[in-house]
């Protein structure tokens, strides 16, 4: 049999540059690789000697999409590493902006990006699929405004808060602007349901049924949640937030400006279907309903039902940050109660799941509260061995697939995965200093 290459120059419909290479020798698969050649950003190595408390506003720059994760979490690092605690309301209001920055993100993705892959007929783009559903077009913008609005109103704007602060936020948003949003996300809570029928007529290949390996983290208390302290493995294994690199295991690839990471030497996926996973039963009732309706009920290991995970988690994140909203007006305090913040020598490190996974934040500060050290590991680095092997299986699997079907279906798989390439290149350490 011929042999055969497969190349997918520019991904389209995600965040960044990046393509795919498949290989076929003799009729099988040789080799399948993300070519991830989006320019490498150095972003562990200038935030080294930034006072600490600047290290979130630089961080957060590393994405524009989800710089509300990148923002907290950076700022959670480095209260772990002055220990320093936060006020229930300042916990309450993170829950809160962190929520708006996945329905936004969710938003997009699942209707914009993902949706005309999976409709009947499929759409060349969502701009092409609004001409015959123009109603799920505005759902879709609306729904991403209002998390825009709730990162706006409790972050201080809509991208690259200014509003955040360690152990705080400067102002705490006054009670006719959190009315406003809890009214608001009422109205996204009716039109994320009126999406429900279109997401059960989704036609998801089911040419992915290999096992995945899921990871997230442990999210707080009996509620489902972005922030957490622990690391859940679908193995069954637990492990404190701090021993996050003994979960992502980063090794280097030649072909990729990108890390790859491997839970004991396989890859393993992490994001909303991870999520969904490992916590279904602490997701809000709402959401329960909605999975239930669309027939949405772990163990899913098709990920191709990342897109659907999402709907779900979009669906939790609005109610839960109606009932957020109600917690923090039932004992609303108008002023900030900011902790004392003292620096001091010593590391901290921090998780949190970004719309697109799990997402670690560590650094190493001096006596003078200096950053002399930092790693940042974001979810797309993760997921992009498992990309590979989804790939390959669905190559496997189709042997009747023409070279347009797989580059087609190539592009399907990494889309589901709702990649931030991005986020995914800042790996580079230009001296040991």
């Amino acid at each position: 049999m011929a042999n055969r290459k497969i190349t997918v120059d520019h991904l389209c419909r995600v965040e960044g540059h990046g393509g795919v290479t498949v290989e076929l020798k003799d009729g099988k698969v040789d080799k399948v690789q993300m070519d991830i050649y989006e320019a490498m950003r150095y972003f562990e190595h200038f935030l080294k000697r930034v006072p600490y408390d600047q290290t979130a506003s630089i961080a957060c720059r590393i994405c524009a999409i989800c710089s509300a994760v990148h923002n907290i979490v950076s700022n959670q690092a480095t209260e772990d590493a002055f220990g320093v605690k936060c006020s229930d309301q300042t916990n309450l209001l993170r829950r809160l902006y962190v929520a708006g920055g996945n329905i936004e993100s969710h938003a997009l993705h699942v209707y914009l990006l993902a949706l005309p892959d999976l409709m009947e007929p499929r759409y060349h783009s969502a701009l092409h699929m609004a001409q015959d559903l123009p109603d799920v077009a505005k759902i879709a913008l609306d729904i991403k405004k209002c998390g825009n609005e709730i990162q706006d109103i409790v972050g201080g704007r809509e991208i690259h808060a200014c509003n955040t602060k360690l152990g705080g936020f400067g102002r705490i948003p006054k009670k006719d602007e959190l009315k406003f949003l809890r009214d608001r996300l009422e109205k996204t809570l009716e039109n994320a349901a009126a999406t429900v029928p279109i997401v059960k007529g989704l036609g998801i290949p089911a040419y992915l049924k290999s096992e995945n390996t899921y990871v997230g983290l442990v999210p707080y208390g009996d509620k489902f949640g972005y922030m957490g302290d622990k690391i859940a493995v679908s193995d069954g294994t637990v492990v404190d937030v701090h021993d996050y690199l003994n979960v992502t295991n980063e090794y280097v690839v030649p072909y990729c400006h990108a890390k790859y990471s491997a839970w004991k030497d396989k890859p393993f996926m992490v994001g909303a279907i991870a999520r969904v996973h490992l916590f279904f039963d602490k997701l809000h009732p709402t959401a329960k309903a909605v999975a239930a309706d669309i027939g949405y009920k772990p163990p899913i290991h098709n990920s191709l039902f990342n897109s659907v995970a999402q709907v779900v988690e979009l669906v939790d994140a609005i109610a839960d940050s109606i009932d957020v909203i109600d917690a923090v007006l039932a004992e609303y305090d108008g002023s900030p109660k900011d902790p004392v913040v003292k620096p001091k020598a010593g590391k901290g490190t921090a998780g949190i799941e970004a719309p697109r996974g799990t997402l670690y934040h560590s650094y190493e500060y001096d006596a003078d509260g200096n950053c002399v050290g930092a790693d940042i590991i974001t979810p797309t680095c993760q997921n992009y061995g498992n990309m590979e092997k989804d790939i390959r299986e669905m190559v496997d699997n189709n042997p009747g697939f023409s070279d347009e079907d797989i580059h087609f279906h190539s592009e399907i798989i990494v889309r589901a995965y709702d990649p931030c390439i991005s986020c995914s290149v800042h790996v580079i350490n230009l001296d040991k200093q």
